[in-house]
């Protein structure tokens, strides 16, 4: 596979099969040969269930460890991602203040 470039892969299928009688209670469990009753009292019901799975697989061709270790991290790495969670924090603290701001309004 290039670089971007997806698959799927499949084929691999399972069922499932269940069987339940439902009816009037002792009536629906009678013989067969006594006066056909079980099929008038109850019934049976057969389900059957397949599944298939499927796997989609896509290639990202990242750079060898050489290269990757030459080019070096940015120095201010950790301090982005400081700044990247304060914000974020920020925002959620915020939308809190707000929505327990509406709950105070909505109760008054």
């Amino acid at each position: 596979m290039l670089d971007g470039e997806q698959t799927v892969i499949g084929g691999l299928y399972s069922t499932e099969e269940s069987s339940s009688r439902r009816g009037v209670p002792v009536l629906k469990d009678l013989p067969r040969w006594f006066f056909g009753f079980r099929y008038i009292f109850g019934r049976t019901q057969r389900q059957v269930t397949q599944k298939e799975l499927v796997i989609s697989l896509e290639a990202n061709v990242v750079d060898p460890i050489r290269q990757r270790m030459a080019r070096g991290l940015p120095d201010e790495l950790l301090e982005q991602q400081r700044d990247a969670v304060r914000r974020t924090l920020e925002r959620f603290d915020k939308k809190q203040a707000e929505q327990a701001g509406n709950k105070v309004e909505t109760r008054k």
